[in-house]
């Protein structure tokens, strides 16, 4: 059984945590229409700098943080993701590109998903800000 991937720059989902949405991909309509069309396993996205995944049908999106550059949101660390895809399973691991630590993102086996790292709402990483430590 083949895997089908289709790797992206910007997004086509919008992500928790990452700022204005402005550079979401102009026809993702369509492209996530594609991906459920042609059943594809796994959708690489990056640019916002967040992990994150989402699923969608047969179709799991994946969001990478950034591996080498200290520009990152919500209190994340430098990461890179590390994929493990079998036959439609999957298995994400985000990296600390730091120290190297490994987290479990997102598991999906038998197109049963278990997200492990749940992002926080925008209104718990607000209230959590150090503006209210007074």
């Amino acid at each position: 059984l083949e895997n089908r991937v289709l790797a992206l720059h910007h997004h086509l989902i919008p992500v928790p945590l990452s700022g204005q949405k402005f550079t979401t991909v102009r026809d993702a309509g369509e492209i996530l229409e594609f991906t459920q069309l042609f059943e594809i396993d796994l959708v690489l996205m990056g640019h916002r700098h967040v992990p994150h995944a989402y699923v969608i049908g047969p179709t799991t999106f994946l969001y990478c943080g950034t591996s080498t550059s200290k520009k990152v949101r919500a209190d994340d660390s430098p990461s890179f993701n590390h994929i493990i895809l079998d036959e439609g399973d999957i298995e994400v691991y985000m990296v600390n590109s730091t120290n190297l630590e490994k987290a479990l993102l997102l598991e999906r086996k038998a197109s049963r998903t278990k997200f492990v790292r749940p992002r926080r709402t925008r209104i718990e990483h607000l209230l959590s800000s150090f503006v209210w430590d007074d």
